[in-house]
């Protein structure tokens, strides 16, 4: 991809790799952008995405076709699935949802899968990562990704539970 590019963005490469700047970083990202299509992105031969929906306490294929009819008009398609389990150290932060923008799948945290997690609250974490989807990521004047648009966030709002949400969330993010 890259050895087709402009002399302008060799350039910016070669600043990169000497010494980065922002200006060169914006270069070389803007030129990835454009030419996003020339990556390739394909599975590995055999590599198989495993999609599990059912968990313990919640099953997310109830919840996406509940949500997606309320505020979608059943018109979203993605797929969903609880994330992997990994057995790690306690970390400073914690994502309760992704969306892959290219496989387009969502994936939720299994730590959500608890008895002690309200069911308003996975909700609202699968209709935030369905946003994602439906609305897709915007990219600032700076180039950088914005994934939560002054739309986003307005829609984001129209959630039943939002406030609930928020206010569950603030209460227990010690628990995770």
């Amino acid at each position: 991809m890259f050895l087709d590019g402009p002399p302008e963005v060799v350039g910016a490469l070669a600043q990169f790799i000497r010494r980065p700047t922002a200006e060169s970083h914006d270069t070389i990202n803007a030129w990835i952008r454009a030419n996003e299509s020339r990556i390739s992105r394909r599975t590995r031969r055999g590599e198989k995405t495993n999609l599990l929906h059912r968990g313990y306490h919640y099953d997310l294929i109830r919840i996406y076709r509940r949500l997606n009819s309320r505020y979608f008009d059943g018109r979203l398609r993605v797929a969903i699935s609880w994330g992997r389990n990994l057995r790690r150290r306690r970390r400073a932060s914690i994502d309760f949802g992704s969306f892959d923008e290219r496989r387009r799948i969502i994936r939720i945290n299994p730590a959500l899968d608890r008895p002690f997690v309200p069911g308003f609250f996975v909700d609202y974490i699968v209709y935030h990562e369905m946003l994602h989807a439906a609305l897709g990521f915007r990219s600032a004047p700076n180039g950088r990704r914005m994934l939560h648009s002054p739309r986003f966030q307005r829609e984001e709002r129209q959630f039943r539970f939002y406030r609930s949400a928020l206010r569950w969330e603030d209460a227990n993010l010690w628990r995770f």
